[in-house]
């Protein structure tokens, strides 16, 4: 009887075969998987912030935070009280990873009167993957990627955040700095390109 099967150099070649694509695509396929988490993560991290927003207007019976305060260390610990952060560096770090550099300007006498939604009151910058690294001397750095972990929004009034690059600021659209299909010229507005193309990373 005669016996089908294949030889060890067959086997050997098609290993190798197996090995060079799986070699070629591996990286991109990494990529894509990695990229597709962006968007997710991001909104997941907006949401937490508002919601701690959220509560703390409910608790103080107002609708603004500038009727709570103006003060940059009452509404650290505002929000510290109603969001699982802790103080990490120039920012704070939350249990699930994500790290927020806040920053409060206060409102400006040209914000005043609009709509507490559109009133600006500061700048959230979110880093969705909460990377830390330690240099030699042990300082403690976080990721600076504009764009690809690090994303910018302005901190409206009423608790909510708006992502830099949003439409309705058509002098700092996406649609200009962050076009999809192409390099940004200006990552720092690539927020609002991930939020209006259903968080999806459109640019390369």
């Amino acid at each position: 009887m005669k016996k089908f099967g294949f030889t060890l150099a067959e086997v050997l070649i098609t290993l190798t075969i197996i090995g060079v694509i799986a070699a070629m695509t591996l990286p991109t396929l990494m990529a894509n998987t990695s990229e597709a988490q962006i968007g997710p993560k991001l909104a997941k991290a907006k949401a937490s912030f508002e919601q701690a927003n959220a509560i703390m207007l409910s608790n103080n019976s107002v609708d603004l935070i500038t009727d709570i305060t103006t003060d940059v260390t009452k509404y650290y610990t505002e929000l510290s009280n109603n969001m699982k952060i802790t103080k990490s560096g120039d920012g704070y770090t939350a249990a699930d990873g994500m790290y927020y550099k806040i920053k409060i300007t206060g409102l400006k006498d040209d914000q005043k009167s609009l709509p507490g939604y559109r009133q600006e009151i500061g700048e959230v910058t979110i880093d969705i993957d909460g990377d830390v690294n330690k240099s030699k001397s042990g300082a403690t750095t976080y990721n600076k990627i504009a764009g690809v972990d690090l994303f910018y929004f302005a901190l409206c009034n009423d608790g909510t955040l708006k992502p830099y690059g949003s439409s309705d600021d058509p002098l700092k659209s996406w649609k200009t700095y962050c076009k999809s299909g192409e390099v940004p010229t200006e990552y720092k507005y690539c927020a609002g390109s991930i939020f209006e193309n259903n968080l999806k990373v459109m640019y390369k």
